[in-house]
């Protein structure tokens, strides 16, 4: 395949993947926001599905594609690129947190009257979107290269 339309679908997953975590930080303070009952059952319910239908397929084609530009370049490339090693680390740090948030939400959608479960969850997403502007930056700028 093609270096750009890869680089293109990475970062078509890129965005996918922080929409949906901003989704998700918008439906946690939203739950938290509604009395107990129906309504706050059927936003934890939202924010499930957008996880499952949207945020990880978007998080799976952004690291799948980014693994292929890894690959797709000569030898050393990794060696030569120290910025490459900070944005893979970060990418990580929010793989991970993403993976807390989805572990938050189906807790949440169980059980209701957790509400501490749920106000973490927006602490989480704004660190995630922090880490992800970070590994943006990183990217475009390439810093650290001699």
């Amino acid at each position: 395949m093609d270096y750009l339309v890869v680089k293109a679908l990475h970062i078509i997953g890129l965005v996918g993947w922080m929409g949906a975590l901003m989704s998700l930080g918008v439906f946690s303070a939203a739950a938290l926001a509604v009395p107990q009952g129906e309504g706050r059952t059927k936003l934890a319910e939202l924010g499930r599905k957008i996880y499952f239908s949207v945020d990880a397929p978007a998080m799976a084609l952004a690291f799948t594609c980014g693994v292929a530009l890894i690959m797709m370049q000569p030898d050393g490339y990794l060696k030569s690129q120290p910025w490459l090693h900070t944005k893979i680390t970060l990418v990580v740090g929010i793989g991970v947190i993403d993976h807390m948030l989805m572990h938050r939400f189906r807790k949440f959608s169980q059980d209701t009257t957790a509400s501490p479960i749920l106000e973490r969850a927006k602490t989480l997403v704004i660190i995630a979107l922090a880490l992800g502007a970070v590994a943006i930056c990183l990217a475009v700028l390439k810093p650290f290269v001699a």
